[in-house]
Formats: structure tokens, C-alpha cells, sequence
């Protein structure tokens, strides 16, 4: 699992993440490489997905409502 992100974020053990950041350009083959055959999912907002678009990805998209809960009940 790919994380864009601002923040610093500790590494956690045993899980396949990797915390990256900058241009998509710098990292879209990187991931599309690690996908393979299989969808990448990108889960952020508009802002992201529309970088991932300039850098000459081509994506389908879902929406969720902006509130949603957790929470039963």
C-alpha cells in the first residue's frame, strides 16, 4: 500500500506500507509497476486524484458522500 502524506509517519512492522511524498510523477510508474495487472485504488480527494490524472494516469471513479460514520447504530 502506497501513502501519499505530509506528515512524518513511523513505520509500522509487518505491515507492506510505504509513506511517500512530492510528485506523482516521481512515483506513478513505481506503483504501477508494484500493481501489476491489477487496479490501483486511491483513496483521497480531488486534489490527489487530479494530480494522478495530470501525470497521465487514467482512472475511473466512485464517490462516497463526504459524511459518513463508523459508527452502529
Amino acid at each position: 500500500m502506497w501513502v501519499f502524506t505530509h506528515h512524518e509517519l513511523p513505520s509500522t512492522p509487518g505491515a507492506d506500507l510505504t509513506f511517500v511524498r512530492g510528485d506523482i510523477d516521481l512515483w506513478s510508474q513505481d506503483i504501477a509497476r508494484s500493481a501489476g495487472q491489477q487496479d490501483v485504488w486511491i483513496l483521497g480527494g480531488a486534489q490527489l486524484a487530479g494530480r494522478f490524472l495530470t501525470a497521465g494516469c487514467s482512472m475511473s471513479c466512485s464517490c462516497l458522500p463526504s459524511r459518513w460514520s463508523w459508527a452502529a447504530g
